[in-house]
């Protein structure tokens, strides 16, 4: 509970960041719109509650950390802006783990949590959301893709054997074949965080 308290002050703080960004890039002030009224319907059942979180947390969570750590790769020259691209790139680093580790002990606890959230995160349910934001990324699509097959055996067999075998990758996943890349240290991150 905590850790999801302290995501969503995380994601209060990156609003503020990149309004103030943007207003010093536009050099007028930027803010936020009025937002629409959540579409949000809360299940009392574990199994709806694994299949949102591997949707909005495993997938968008992730992709979300992917995306600014590709983004303080590519356009962090400023270091002021780095040093906020780098930040928020932890930041959605942790929210990733703790969706997947919410997922892992779903499935650990109830088969049909485990069903419902493996069918979020297949290659083909995911597939969508990775094209939208990495079209043009391919590297970035690859990173995904062992991070999201590394992770399902972990939901799939939520135990310590599996988790030990996939700690091993995790320091290929992270590993200066990626020349050190914030995009491969936050998939390291994400994982170990998890594992």
């Amino acid at each position: 509970v905590g850790a999801a308290l302290s995501a969503a002050q995380d994601e209060l703080r990156h609003a503020t960041v990149s309004f103030e960004l943007a207003s010093a890039y536009a050099d007028t002030q930027v803010g936020p719109a009025p937002l629409p009224p959540s579409k949000h319907i809360f299940q009392a059942s574990l199994s709806e509650m694994a299949a949102a979180t591997a949707r909005e947390g495993c997938v968008e969570e992730t992709l979300s950390a992917l995306e600014a750590a590709r983004d303080t790769d590519e356009q962090g020259t400023d270091p002021a802006v780095r040093t906020r691209l780098l930040s928020i790139t932890e930041d959605e680093g942790r929210h990733a783990a703790l969706a997947w580790r919410t997922v892992r002990w779903a499935a650990s606890k109830s088969e049909a949590a485990r069903a419902a959230a493996l069918g979020t995160l297949t290659a083909s349910a995911t597939e969508a959301a990775v094209a939208a934001r990495f079209s043009k990324s391919p590297k970035i699509v690859g990173v995904w893709t062992r991070l999201q097959t590394m992770l399902m055996r972990v939901v799939a067999s939520p135990n310590e054997d599996t988790a030990a075998l996939c700690r091993e990758e995790t320091a290929a996943l992270a590993g200066a074949r990626d020349g050190g890349s914030t995009v491969a240290k936050a998939s390291g991150q994400i994982a170990t965080a998890v594992l």
